[in-house]
């Protein structure tokens, strides 16, 4: 009868490390937001007229990790959006984190929030103390592999009045 217990209890130490690798790296965690989803959540709000797509750009994977898809900056009123277009998919890692940076660093302070999933449309609203506009670039950073997965340089997609003097880092990447 011990035997039985052994073996089970073995089976158990051998089985659970399996089948967390398969849920955690190998299935894919899809998302399915709609840009919908945006306009509905500040239905109420006068400020959100339209959505504007400010700036656009296409993930790139790091030469160990997977990742592609398109990104896009969205103005909405006071409000600005990350959206993952359908596309979308990064190398699957548990507590992954969007961020925005400048150039080929991410800032620690621009944490957008936590990545919904590996796969498909998203959207994130940027907290209200981070300022897009200072940044060119979107990270996708795995906190438990310490590393980037993908990121995605942002190209503006607004031309300014002339007399704005000041380039935010959007209007230096598109060039």
């Amino acid at each position: 009868m011990k035997k039985w217990y052994i073996l089970i209890g073995v089976a158990v130490f051998i089985l659970i490390p399996i089948i967390w690798f398969f849920v955690v790296f190998v299935f894919d965690k899809n998302v399915n937001e709609t840009f919908e989803d945006i306009i509905v959540a500040h239905k109420d709000d006068p400020r959100a007229t339209f959505p504007d797509t400010i700036a656009r750009g296409g993930f790139v994977g790091t030469e160990e990790y997977f990742g592609g898809g398109a990104v896009r900056l969205i103005k909405f009123g006071d409000y600005y959006y990350l959206r993952f277009e359908n596309d979308f998919k990064v190398f699957r890692s548990p507590d992954s984190y969007v961020y925005l940076g400048s150039d080929d660093y991410y800032s620690e302070e621009s944490r957008v929030a936590e990545l919904k999933g590996n796969a498909g449309a998203q959207n994130y609203l940027i907290p209200a103390e981070i300022s897009p506009l200072e940044y060119n670039r979107v990270w996708i950073w795995s906190k438990s592999l310490e590393t980037v997965l993908a990121s995605a340089p942002l190209e503006s997609t607004v031309i300014l009045p002339a007399h704005d003097v000041k380039k935010s880092k959007l209007e230096e990447n598109s060039g």
